[in-house]
């Protein structure tokens, strides 16, 4: 997780992401996926989740 920005509330902002339903999610630098990108978003959310920094 050390490449990741560290935000208040991680996994809420993800959540957002998430509720618009994507079905296809790409990084800036590396692939992409086409399917259920709700399902995946809502996966990272819950380990930003369970690794916040408090």
């Amino acid at each position: 997780m050390n490449d990741f920005a560290h935000a208040p509330n991680p996994g809420e902002q993800v959540e957002k992401l998430a509720a618009r339903n994507p079905n296809l999610l790409a990084c800036q630098q590396g692939g992409s996926y086409r399917g259920d990108g709700a399902s995946l978003l809502r996966g990272l959310a819950g380990i930003l989740r369970k690794n916040a920094v408090r």
